[in-house]
């Protein structure tokens, strides 16, 4: 009689173990020695130009997160505001007036590399109303590492009638240059969106800075200003208008 503690007469059979005969492994591992260049030419040239991109994107990622960890973004001061070099202060071109100025940055880079500033565009807005009233840019600028770097900004306030229906800048300009009280000339206050463009390490950062800043105008006559406007607005009615409503 059978023991009918075994279902099998041969129990390593059963179990599969006849697959872990020293001939069995051997011929495993000779089937899967060089997992890499087996296969066709086409299919290896493949396997490599996966680990190749992957190898990348992690290089990648580590140049990128180095330069957010230990970039320290360059310091920017305003020192001041003073006529352009090149160009006239004050011109009227095509029923628009343009305020011309020339603004000193300077750029203290505390890094142990190089940058560069690949643009500084600057949108200018009237006070704290969203009228626009002007621009500003500068491109390649280099700043050496653990210097300090001097730099002039030019930027342009640029007044046309059709984006002032209610007159709110060309009075404000009227204060500020003298045209109303020679007396009183209150600076022409502006807000502006600075767009950055860095280059540190071979790497692109761009960041965006708002603030404000006030300038001194740099006067002009009534005529000048009437020229730039047009013959849609009277310069000595308006004019009239605030000198009576400041007594």
């Amino acid at each position: 009689m059978t023991d009918s503690t075994y279902a099998y007469i041969n129990p390593h059979q059963s179990f599969g173990m006849s697959d872990y005969k020293p001939s069995n492994v051997k011929s495993f591992r000779k089937r899967q020695r060089g997992g890499l260049i087996r296969g066709t030419i086409i299919g290896l040239i493949f396997r490599w130009i996966f680990c190749v991109l992957i190898l990348g994107i992690v290089i990648a990622i580590g140049i990128i997160a180095t330069i957010v960890l230990y970039v320290k973004p360059p310091n920017l001061a305003f020192l001041g505001v003073e006529e352009p070099n090149n160009g006239s202060t004050v011109s009227a071109i095509n029923n628009a007036l343009s305020i011309n100025f020339d603004l000193q940055i300077q750029v203290d880079n505390p890094n142990t590399f190089d940058i560069t500033f690949n643009e500084l565009y600057a949108q200018l807005f009237w006070g704290a109303t969203n009228i626009s009233i002007g621009y500003g840019r500068v491109e390649n600028i280099d700043i050496r590492s653990e210097n300090t770097t001097n730099f002039r900004y030019p930027f342009h306030i640029v007044y046309k009638a059709s984006y002032d229906p209610n007159r709110q800048v060309l009075g404000g300009l009227l204060d500020s240059c003298g045209l109303t009280d020679p007396n009183s000339k209150p600076p022409i206050d502006i807000q502006y969106d600075l767009d950055i463009d860095v280059k540190a390490l071979s790497v692109n950062i761009k960041q965006t800075i708002s603030n404000s800043m006030s300038v001194t105008c740099p006067g002009f006559s009534e005529s000048m200003l009437q020229d730039a406007v047009g013959d849609t607005i009277s310069v000595d009615v308006l004019v009239d208008e605030l000198t009576r409503n400041q007594r």
